[in-house]
């Protein structure tokens, strides 16, 4: 999960929200993600910010 929330961050902030918006979504996609309290919050995050550009 995590590696996935580092893309799309990055992707994210050099303006490629499409992609980034596909890791964070890959992010929560991962098997027994809500049990990973932080990674999934910080997914959330992200998506949320992709979205609201």
């Amino acid at each position: 999960m995590d590696i996935h929330c580092r893309l799309g961050q990055t992707y994210a902030t050099a303006g490629g929200l499409h992609e980034g918006r596909e890791q964070f979504l890959a992010a929560l996609a991962v098997p027994g993600s809500k049990t990973h309290v932080f990674e999934y919050a910080r997914a959330e995050a992200g998506l949320a910010t992709c979205r609201a550009v």
